[in-house]
């Protein structure tokens, strides 16, 4: 019987959507028994470790390897294997593009069925490292920042990231320089003391401005000019906050936003638009892949000069605005009213007219349209990883759009939601084009364009 510790020789035949080697393991108790191998490729013959097992699998890690795979390659970063970030840095980017692909082929056909159209290859991500422009970094006891190690909370320290923006390395050095010579202590989960929790930074991609937040337990922080010296250091530095929040969570973010220094915003320029960016605006975090995508929406969703388009999760306004020149009309609909306030002043900044947003839950939309007396003939969603759920599914297929386009950075719960769409609200997948939106990671951005047949 397999045990925990238990070294096995491994055949890795595939591998899984979040970068395990997949082996079968054979014995007089089991058949063919699935262990994913941390770190390993396609193809490799390996002594693994098993450091734990369950039910149906267990996840080993790699102790020797004796046939390296075709497929792997050097990890960029220091911190590779122990940092739950980079999923498939191991290996070649053509093979990462390709399981991402069978991930979302699987999960779609398997919920849809084979008759689903063909679903395209991923669209490769211009840039494959240096690409986030944004970044949030637990602070370690030691008073360094590095990233979390996969499903746990352990600080794997680390003095660069190579898919951050390479201006993050500098700031990150500057507050670790200001929490030494300051001596300001780490917060820690368990005891719920300590100063600083998190460095929260974002840089715009064509302006190069950049903004740091640092997320502590209290404003009220020892030596605030040295921080805010520290960070101007750093070429680029435009804003700088506090972040307080003082709940006992794992949550990141607190509610209150305290401006310290600079401008209250940054500025980027996405689509040949303007867009003003403040600390807890939604943003896509590979600004040139993002273009893509928005080029993609545009030439497949069919808008005319007639049409209203409803664009429901709106955040800052980026997908609607990127639209307004081919639509008749845009209606934005966003939850968070700092993201409400910053898309009407996108709008205005950049000269567009034909565009309104209001502050609503999506399934409050109804409301909206019924009072500005307006009916969607196209909308498109970027719901969170949760997807659309039950009340949002419902309104749409009661506004009855022409065409709806859904953007998803979650496979599964997309799968769920066109189920939905496909039965309840009698519409036809028409595109499905992946991006990868998140080079090296496990997640993938996912596109689909949806029609409604004419027995509506």
């Amino acid at each position: 019987m397999l045990k925990k510790n238990d070294i096995i020789h491994a055949d890795i035949v595939s591998m899984s959507s979040e970068g395990f080697g997949i082996a079968k393991y054979s014995d007089n108790e089991l058949h063919d028994f699935v262990v994913f191998v941390k770190g390993a490729a396609t193809g490799e013959k390996a002594d693994v470790r098993i450091i734990k097992i369950l039910t149906s699998y267990a996840i080993a890690i790699t102790e020797r390897i004796y046939t390296p795979s075709p497929l792997r390659i050097t990890p960029r970063c220091a911190a590779a294997g122990r940092c739950g970030g980079c999923a498939f840095g191991h290996i070649k980017y053509e093979e990462e593009l390709r399981i991402k692909k069978n991930e979302v082929t699987s999960l779609l056909r398997r919920a849809l069925g084979t008759d689903i159209c063909a679903i395209n290859d991923v669209v490769p991500s211009p840039q494959i490292y240096r690409y986030r422009n944004k970044a949030q970094m637990p602070l370690s006891p030691l008073g360094e920042f590095g990233m979390y190690a996969k499903r746990s909370h352990t600080v794997i320290t680390a003095d660069s990231c190579a898919l951050n923006d390479e201006s993050f390395d500098s700031v990150q050095k500057a507050v670790e320089k200001y929490i030494d010579e300051c001596r300001v202590s780490a917060y820690d989960e368990t005891t719920g003391k300590g100063l600083i929790r998190h460095l929260y930074m974002r840089r715009a991609h064509t302006t190069k401005q950049i903004m740091l937040v640092l997320v502590v337990s209290d404003a009220d922080i020892p030596y605030r000019d040295k921080l805010i010296s520290a960070a101007r250091s750093v070429p680029g530095m435009t804003s700088i906050y506090l972040n307080v929040n003082n709940a006992k969570t794992n949550v990141i973010l607190g509610h209150k936003y305290i401006h310290i220094w600079g401008k209250k915003e940054i500025q980027d320029q996405l689509c040949g638009l303007m867009f003003t960016i403040h600390p807890n605006s939604f943003y896509q975090i590979n600004s040139p892949q993002t273009e893509q995508m928005l080029k993609w929406i545009k030439d497949h969703a069919q808008i005319t000069k007639t049409d209203t388009v409803l664009d429901l999760y709106c955040g800052i306004g980026t997908i609607g605005l990127s639209l307004a020149d081919i639509a008749g009309y845009i209606i934005g609909i966003e939850s968070v009213p700092q993201a409400v306030d910053n898309a009407r002043d996108n709008a205005a900044a950049n000269s567009i007219f034909n565009a309104e947003f209001h502050c609503a839950d999506a399934e409050n939309a109804s409301e909206i349209l019924k009072g500005i007396g307006r009916r969607p003939e196209v909308i498109v969603v970027d719901p969170p990883r949760k997807g659309l759920g039950p009340h949002a599914v419902e309104f749409i297929i009661r506004q009855m759009p022409r065409t709806l386009i859904y953007i998803s950075c979650n496979p599964s719960t997309l799968a769920r939601d066109l189920t939905q769409l496909a039965d309840k609200g009698r519409y036809k997948i028409s595109a499905v084009q992946p991006f990868d939106m998140f080079p090296r990671t496990s997640h993938v951005e996912t596109v689909v364009c949806l029609t409604r047949t004419e027995q509506q």
